[in-house]
């Protein structure tokens, strides 16, 4: 009963919010597919109401898509996408349960929540203490600091992540460039060197002319002090990184 009425005061919120016309998009199959076609063109609205429909479980929406959707409108500042995804996490429901993640997102969520109702800012601060429970002090303490430095990414940036995912050579060595300059996003030469090396490897030239003139970054993937070093949440990091453009799922 308890957990029945907190999904019910959590869906609410999102409704009343002016995000998601549920009771429309349930029996509107041409919506659903519209909202489809803008998340993918990189629409943050988009993406996070369809994030949130999958996480309820909406029939006539593909849920298997979740967490890409909330990941995607969460990077670039919705916070209700953030606290889906934050949710997700702590649950385990769609990704696999990391609490440091579900804390990472739950306080960017709260954090951009000062303008919220009252009853949406209680909603975040209660799961956002729940998570805070199950977290150290030193976990606690690291993901506040990655959370206070973490900046939105824009929406040019989101697309050319989703070509890149969808092996868009060109896609691929532009974010390639972008994570090597760090100008409009933050700066990693692991994830740069990863891009370029992926678009050369599909015969794209400035991509190749680009890692030769970066030289040796080998050593970033052989330390693994240096995803800490580059600022690559979560922790403890990755061994691997992830394929060009990917959501870390």
């Amino acid at each position: 009963m308890i957990r029945f009425l907190f999904l019910f005061l959590i869906s609410a919120s999102f409704i009343l919010s002016g995000n998601v016309e549920a009771s429309t998009l349930q029996q509107s199959p041409e919506k659903i597919a519209e909202l489809e076609n803008l998340a993918k063109a990189g629409d943050r609205s988009a993406q996070s109401t369809l994030g949130y429909l999958g996480y309820i479980e909406m029939p006539g929406v593909d849920s298997s898509n979740t967490p890409k959707w909330l990941y995607w409108s969460a990077e670039q500042g919705d916070k209700e996408a953030q606290f889906y995804l934050g949710l997700s996490y702590a649950r385990g429901k769609f990704v696999e349960q990391s609490y440091i993640q579900a804390y990472f997102w739950l306080y960017i969520a709260a954090k951009s929540c000062p303008e919220c109702r009252p009853d949406k800012q209680l909603i975040y601060a209660a799961r956002l203490a729940d998570v805070k429970k199950q977290l150290t002090d030193v976990q606690m303490k690291r993901m506040e600091e990655l959370a206070n430095e973490w900046r939105p990414f824009p929406s040019k940036v989101q697309v050319l992540k989703m070509n890149a995912a969808h092996g868009n050579a060109d896609a691929k060595y532009q974010l390639g460039k972008l994570y090597a300059e760090g100008k409009t996003i933050p700066r990693n030469i692991i994830i740069a060197t990863q891009c370029l090396n992926e678009a050369s490897e599909m015969g794209h030239k400035e991509a190749k002319s680009e890692l030769e003139s970066m030289g040796d970054t080998s050593m970033h993937f052989a330390n693994p002090d240096a995803w800490h070093r580059l600022g690559v949440p979560p922790l403890p990091p990755p061994p691997v990184p992830p394929p060009c453009g990917s959501y870390p799922f």
